[in-house]
């Protein structure tokens, strides 16, 4: 793993399964957004209205794709953050 620098977080894209009430699956083409949701798995320590494991919005135009491990990452900075989840 890797800790962001500066104010920035590390994130793991959340993909989400859509059905129909019938059960068919819709693919992403017919389904993409421009907003994406991710789980916050690091933090910079510059970084204080976000934490480990929040539910955040962004704009799939905003940050870098990191692949650590064969895992897909993007860092983002902090103002790019749209909002959260509240728990």
């Amino acid at each position: 793993m890797i800790k962001p620098l500066g104010k920035r977080v590390l994130l793991k894209k959340i993909e989400e399964v859509l059905k129909t009430k019938t059960g068919i699956i819709l693919k992403d083409s017919t389904t993409e957004s421009d907003i994406y949701k991710a789980k916050v798995v690091e933090v910079s320590d510059e970084v204080s209205n976000i934490l480990l494991d929040d539910i955040v919005y962004f704009s799939k135009f905003k940050g870098e794709n990191v692949k650590i491990d064969d895992i897909e990452y993007i860092i983002i900075e902090e103002k790019d953050v749209l909002g959260k989840d509240i728990k």
